[in-house]
């Protein structure tokens, strides 16, 4: 689940665009060590860049 976001306010504009809020469960899909991060929310998929992805504070449901 998402608790907080620790960043700016362009990138919370930016993820409230996309859907993704705090208080939202949230899946992770795929993780590599370079490269996106991909999330799923409600079956929707989202690519996410690992410095965005890092800023998104979490914890397990």
């Amino acid at each position: 689940m998402i608790v907080a976001f620790r960043a700016g306010s362009s990138m919370n504009e930016r993820l409230l665009s996309m859907g993704i809020n705090a208080g939202d469960v949230i899946r992770v899909e795929q993780q590599q060590r370079k490269g996106p991060i991909f999330v799923s929310k409600d079956g929707q998929k989202y690519g996410l860049g690992a410095g965005m992805a890092h800023k998104i504070l979490t914890t397990k449901v």
